[in-house]
Formats: C-alpha cells, structure tokens, sequence
C-alpha cells in the first residue's frame, strides 16, 4: 500500500509540474502577443542635393526610435565609408567641390534594441560650376605704364588672359588669391593722341568656376588718368552686416558678389569669405582710375540658450541628462536664416563615471541647414557633480 501512494505521489507532482509550465508558456505567448516590441523606423529619407560651388548641400533622415546615426559617402566608382564625426540626423556640407559631384550619401542607423543596423536610401549630389565673377581695375604706374589688375573670387584658381584690342599680350597670368596682374609698358600703349584701345581680362576657368571673361576698359592715348576717388570702405563686416558707402553705386564693382553685394547706398555681407571692391573715379576728358579695397567677411557669432546638466548620484556609467533641450538664441540670427539654421544637440557624457564635484561634461552640438557655415557657435563650458553613494556597513 505505501508503494502504491508513492507511486500516485510521483504522478501527482508531475502533472502539478506540468501544469505550472503550461501556465507560464501561456502566459508568455499572451505577453507576447499583447505587448509587441517597438521596432525603430526611418520616417524621412534623404533627397538629392543640387548646388552651385559656393552653396551648401544638406542631407536629411528622420527616425522614430534611439538611435546611434553614421553618415558615409561614397565617391563616384568607389564604395561607402563613414564621415568622421557626422552623427546627427543632418548632414551639412559646405561649398563642396564640383569634384564631387556624382557623390553619394546615406545613413547607417542601428537603433536601440535592434541587432542589425538599417540604412537610408542613398541620395546623390550634384555640384555645377559658379559663373566667372570680377572685374578689370586699370592705373597708371609711373614712367608711363598702365598697370592692369583682374579681380575674381579670391578662391579662384587658373590664369588670366590679358588681351589687347582681342589680341593676347604676353603669357597667361596665374591668379594668386584672386588677383592678377599685368603691366603694359609704355611703347605697347596707343601712341597718337585720341586713339583709343579697348583691354580686356579673359579667365580660363578653374575646377569650379566656368571662363570668361571678368572685366574691359576703354583706354585713350594722351589722356591723363583721373585722380583716384577719395573716401574708405569698411574692411571688417561680419555675415549679415551693412556699412555705408561713401560712393555712388555706379562707381562700386564687387569680386565676389556671394561673399559682398551692394544694395542702395550700403555694401552688405552676404556670407563669409574675402571680397574686393574697385571704386571707379571718373572725369570728364580723362581715363578712368579705380581704387582697390579688401573687405573680409567673418562668421557671425551665435549662442545656444542656457544649458543646465542635472547632476546624478553615481552608477558607475558616464551618462548625462540635461534639464531641457537647448535652443538657438533667436535674436541673433539675421531675419530670413530662421528656417535655415538648426542646432543639432549630441548625447552629454561625464568626463568620467567617478564621483566628485563641478565634473566636466562634453556635449556635442554644431550647427547644420543652408547658412550653418556662415555662423561661429559659442559653445559653453559645462560641469555637474557626481554625489556618491552611501554605504551601509
């Protein structure tokens, strides 16, 4: 009899066993089905880029779900390799070459959770070259010589044909930081009183900008050249400002007009970068003399609203969290660049996960959009403490 009822224990403590199972099996398959796992997704995919030199290219993806993003490039017969330091949901390039037209960018995105990183669709850029841009200042230079001066933006690049009439004199000229220049001797000048000669610049064109030709001037013999214009311009503007000028606008010509532009009775930063400006002096039986200025162009500067590191009690990771998002400081940015400026925030992090007071804090931020390159970000200081953790013995 007692064989028999251990017997009917054992059976007894094996269903009990199985049925215990069952019940967390089902249980599981319910979770499962109630509570589905959130997948990460791409919401915006990026789009072609197509610019002139000078201009900015932006790439965009947008995501629903954490995430660690890698732009990567690939050149034109090449493969896809990361962008050192481009891990935002904006990918901003500025002025790229013409050479890299034909390029192709995407998005490495492994989201939180996920075992396998997905990528974006790829989206080319397209570069055109910029329009041959500048002009011709002619001077006297003494012992008769008439000194020509070719002005162009001052990264371009190539030679400078100086022509006579349409006839070249001398070798092309290289242009040094946007500038070339050529002497015409005194013999090589129209001799007989009242003839007149027309010079003219032809540019070879560079990688990034098409040839043409930048500036003429009528030259007539037996004339003197007017006294140079009197008055000075401005030569530090930064992006966004405006400087009176001193001339009338028909005596002003500008190198560059991306980087410096005359509107009314001012000269207006257009965005960062060198420009010069030839004022023409003009008199009445007198050949036209013209005067040279340089403006440089600097960024203008840009602060973030105030930026607040909670402070944490240890655990061992380097982790931060900031009490709210910061966000550009709106006043400073010139009217019309609100839509075309982002501020792209990284993930803060500790200097180091031990404890300790007024710990620094490196956190990420840049600028990205359409006009992030005409503008300095102040980027702050940031410290928060690590307390520690009582310890109970």
């Amino acid at each position: 009899m007692s064989s028999v009822r251990k017997k009917t224990n054992r059976i007894g403590a094996f269903i009990l066993a199985c049925a215990i199972f069952c019940i967390f099996l089902f249980q599981g398959v319910l979770q499962a089905f109630a509570m589905p796992t959130q997948q990460g997704q791409i919401t915006q995919q990026p789009t072609e880029e197509g610019i002139t030199y000078g201009e900015t290219a932006v790439f965009s993806v947008g995501i629903q779900g954490e995430a660690t993003l890698q732009w990567q490039k690939k050149s034109p017969g090449g493969s896809f390799a990361d962008i050192p330091g481009e891990n935002s949901q904006m990918l901003t390039l500025e002025s790229p070459a013409v050479s890299e037209s034909g390029s192709a960018y995407r998005c490495k995105i492994q989201f939180q959770g996920q075992e396998s990183p997905v990528y974006s669709d790829e989206a080319t850029l397209a570069v055109t070259k910029r329009a041959a841009t500048g002009d011709l200042a002619v001077n006297a230079s003494g012992d008769g010589d008439v000194t020509l001066t070719a002005l162009l933006p001052q990264d371009a690049e190539g030679s400078i044909t100086f022509q006579k009439d349409g006839t070249a004199m001398g070798e092309p000229v290289s242009v040094q930081r946007g500038k070339a220049e050529y002497v015409v001797k005194q013999e090589e000048l129209p001799q007989q009183q009242g003839e007149g000669v027309e010079f003219t610049a032809v540019y070879s064109g560079d990688g990034n900008t098409e040839a043409g030709t930048v500036g003429t001037y009528s030259y007539t013999a037996g004339q003197e050249f007017a006294p140079l214009p009197t008055g000075s311009v401005d030569d530090a503007l930064t992006y966004g400002e405006s400087a009176p000028l001193s001339f009338e606008a028909s005596q002003v010509q500008m190198s560059d007009p991306s980087v410096l532009q005359v509107q009314g009775e001012a000269m207006v930063a257009q965005k960062p970068g060198t420009a010069f400006i030839a004022i023409s002096s003009n008199q009445q039986g007198k050949n036209q003399s013209m005067a040279i200025f340089t403006v440089q162009v600097s960024k203008k500067s840009l602060s973030t609203s105030e930026i607040i590191v909670q402070d944490k009690d240890y655990d061992g990771a380097t982790n931060a969290q900031l009490e709210q998002q910061p966000q550009l400081n709106q006043s400073q940015i010139v009217a019309g660049d609100e839509q075309k400026l982002t501020l792209l925030v990284g993930k803060p992090v500790f200097a180091d996960k031990n404890a300790g007071k007024n710990k620094n804090v490196q956190l990420s931020l840049k600028l990205g959009g359409e006009k992030a390159g005409c503008y300095e970000l102040q980027i702050p200081a940031l410290q928060a403490d690590i307390h520690k953790l009582p310890l109970t013995i």
